[in-house]
């Protein structure tokens, strides 16, 4: 199996939360989102290549 087919879940991201940005290597949800309530999150990835992805039960 290959790194690129490994999936881990990102607890920190709910799924309810679908408004993320990708800069760069950074994905960022939230930013500059219409409720204040909800904190703005950056997460870098452990090693180049990962990214996160959004599956029906959250974000991997």
């Amino acid at each position: 199996m290959k790194l690129k087919d490994t999936k881990i879940l990102i607890p920190q991201i709910p799924k309810e939360w679908n408004k993320r940005l990708r800069s760069g290597h950074t994905n960022i949800w939230n930013e500059h989102s219409y409720n204040s309530e909800l904190p703005e999150v950056r997460l870098d990835p452990p090693m180049r290549g990962l990214y996160a992805e959004r599956f029906e039960d959250g974000c991997y």
